[in-house]
Parts: structure tokens; sequence; C-alpha cells
């Protein structure tokens, strides 16, 4: 049910962004197959997937479509070269990205295995795992996906016509220009806004029950 929801809602994010069902449904190969890799992978390693490790498939899906999205607005940008080429040359200009962008989630996971409760430092340990293998089924398949579909003639005109009408972005746009104009300000704002959030983290106490997710008759 979660994945199903998870797959509806990303594919939306992807239409509306994209402004195109077809490109949309180019960015799901790339998920799927990551998620399919996530799950697999619990059940070769005897893992079970219980009330705390099933929010990693979720994860992996999130992660990946927006992985698959950035893939695919960077091939746009890459229209006029050769399909394979083109391809390649986008997958290459967001890896970098993608890839950085697992490794923190992998980090971040892997501090969980350091837990004294044994189910939650299983899902820190699968969720490094499956963080990391996720990227890389993501960058082969929409690599293979969009290389294909490059060679149809309908795939760039679509790119053409987002082209013509960018996404405005909400005014999202000029943060990065701020973040260029002011990299000081942005860079002791950032620290001090980790430094105010490790404190209160450092205040809440562990009310909290691995029986909290269960019903009262379970």
């Amino acid at each position: 049910l979660l994945l199903s929801v998870g797959v509806a809602l990303g594919l939306a994010v992807a239409m509306l962004t994209l402004r195109s069902v077809r490109l949309g449904l180019l960015t799901l190969p790339g998920p799927a197959l990551a998620v399919a890799l996530g799950v697999g992978l619990h059940g070769h390693l005897g893992i079970s997937i219980n009330t705390i490790t099933i929010t990693l498939p979720v994860l992996i899906l999130v992660l990946a479509t927006s992985d698959s999205i950035h893939i695919s607005f960077e091939r746009g940008r890459q229209s006029g070269r050769e399909s394979v080429h083109a391809t390649v040359r986008a997958v290459r200009r967001v890896a970098v990205a993608c890839v950085f962008a697992g490794i923190t989630t992998a980090v971040a996971f892997a501090a969980l295995a350091t837990s004294r409760s044994e189910i939650i430092a299983e899902m820190g340990r699968m969720g490094a795992v499956v963080t990391l293998t996720s990227v890389a089924v993501v960058l082969l398949t929409q690599t293979a996906v969009l290389a294909t579909a490059g060679r149809t003639a309908w795939f760039n005109s679509l790119f053409d016509r987002l082209h013509a009408r960018p996404p405005t972005g909400f005014g999202i746009g000029s943060l990065p220009a701020l973040a260029l104009a002011r990299p000081r300000f942005v860079t002791f704002a950032g620290l001090g806004v980790l430094v105010v959030s490790a404190i209160a983290y450092g205040q809440a106490g562990p009310r909290y029950s691995l029986l909290d997710s269960l019903r009262a008759d379970s």
C-alpha cells in the first residue's frame, strides 16, 4: 500500500515537473528496479521487513524518483546530440550529486547501526546498503531507458516544449543566487541552525515505544 501510494505520488510529481505523461512514465523504471532490489536484498540477507524496516523501501522510492527526475531534466538540456552520447553526458553531470546525496543518507543510517537495540541497528545496516545500491541501479537503468527513448521522434520534441516554458520554481531559483552572493552569511546561518537543532534534540526524552505502531488487539 505504501509503495503504491509512493509510486502514484512520484509519477504525479514527475509528470507535473516535466509537463508530460510520457516523460513522467520514463522516470519510473529506475525507482521500480531500485525498490525491487532493496526488497530482494532483505530476503537474500535474511532480514525481515518489520514495523521499523518497512520505511526503507519507501525511502528508496523517494530518493530514486528524485534522482530519476534530475537525470531527465539534464537529459533534456543535452538535446541536439546523439541519443546515447547525450544521455551519458547527462548522467555524468548529475551522478556526482546523486552519489553524494546517497552517501550522506547512508552515513546517517550507518550511525543507527551503533544502537543497542538490534531492530534499530538492523535498520541502520540495511538502510546504508539499500541507499547506496539504489543510486547505482537508478543511474544504470535510467541511462538505458533514456538512451533508448531518445531514438524516438517524440522524445526531443517534448523537451523542446518544456524548455519553451520552463518551470518557475516558485522563487526557489533565487536561493542559489543568495548562496553565491552571501556565502559566509549562508554558512554561519546554517551552522547556527545546526547548533540550535542539536540543543533542542538533546532536550528530547525517549518517550516512544515500538508498540506505538501496533493496534491494541495485536
